[in-house]
């Protein structure tokens, strides 16, 4: 017999005496051990109305506080900053650590250059240092011929634009008094006559260079060879060949290039073993000046953008620190 009828059965037999108690018998699950525990209620029937339950207050259910979202947010943003600092570190270590194949080095000597690139130019390399006005491009190279002849070096400045006793006069400036330093040499050649030794195979510099035991050689500019060609496939004929002639020389040589930023990369650039790219950054009434080695074959380098300044004594790069503007 199921519970509904148990029920109708007793509201049958007691209609007749509603004032005597009857008593209803349920069985419910028991949560523990799957057993079925009896639970009794009572009740008294009446003609007009059933006596309404008395039900005891229900405890309130003890709930843990879940932690509020932002408290989760600033965990996940301590766990993500750990994880950049973790690889800032790895990062450091990388640049600070040494190569790990030796190879010969052109050290420029400019304070703070060679660091850059873990001890200076690869001997024997091609480096176009490329920038716009006022980065440094021309006190560059008479820096890097100048000290490279006070280390006992014999440096030459090939200049395509300006005369040499105006390239003197800059050098003086700096304190560098160029006509003593027996060990640093000067040639003008003008775009058209650079054109002819190339056409050459370039054997009136390389007799030069060869007499004089030259060994480090800077170039001012390519610029002004490469505004003299008429065509576009007349110019990188010649890159080829001009850089032909310089990987034949037993020199380390650096080139200068006139170019702002936001351009596209040359032929020039393309051709040459490194870049070396000069910025000058201006923000309101600040001006920095930034450089970066974009590529240089056979070494590892410093990759960002470091500052530089021109001092009263030449230039001076801060290989450890970056340029924020």
């Amino acid at each position: 017999m199921d519970t509904t009828t148990h029920e109708l059965l007793l509201h049958y037999i007691f209609k007749a005496s509603p004032s005597i108690p009857f008593v209803v018998v349920k069985k419910k699950k028991s949560t523990k051990g799957g057993r079925k525990k009896a639970t009794h209620k009572t009740g008294v029937h009446s003609k007009a109305k059933k006596a309404k339950r008395v039900e005891k207050p229900k405890k309130a259910k003890r709930t843990v506080p879940k932690k509020p979202a932002k408290k989760k947010e600033k965990i996940m943003l301590s766990k993500e900053l750990l994880e950049a600092k973790r690889r800032l570190e790895s990062f450091k270590k990388l640049i600070e650590s040494k190569p790990s194949k030796e190879v010969a080095r052109a050290k420029t000597y400019v304070p703070g250059f060679d660091d850059l690139t873990y001890g200076g130019l690869v001997e024997g390399s091609n480096v176009v240092f490329s920038g716009g006005p006022g980065t440094g491009k021309t006190l560059f190279c008479l820096e890097y011929c100048y000290r490279g002849a006070q280390q006992g070096d014999n440096t030459l400045f090939i200049s395509t634009n300006e005369p040499i006793t105006r390239l003197r006069a800059h050098a003086k400036f700096m304190g560098w008094d160029t006509e003593k330093e027996k060990n640093m040499n000067f040639l003008f050649y003008s775009p058209y006559e650079m054109k002819e030794i190339i056409r050459s195979d370039g054997m009136s510099l390389q007799d030069f260079v060869e007499e004089n035991s030259i060994s480090k050689v800077a170039v001012d500019s390519l610029t002004s060879i490469a505004i003299s060609f008429v065509s576009k496939q007349e110019e990188n004929d010649f890159i080829y060949n001009f850089f032909e002639v310089f990987n034949r020389l037993p020199v380390s040589t650096i080139f200068t290039l006139e170019k702002g930023d936001g351009k596209d990369y040359s032929r020039w650039e393309f051709m040459a073993d490194g870049i070396v790219k000069l910025h000058y950054y201006a923000k309101e009434d600040l001006r920095v000046r930034g450089m970066e080695v974009i590529k240089m074959r056979d070494t590892p380098h410093v990759e960002k953008v470091v500052p530089y300044m021109i001092t009263s004594q030449g230039v001076k790069v801060f290989p450890h620190s970056s340029v924020f503007i």
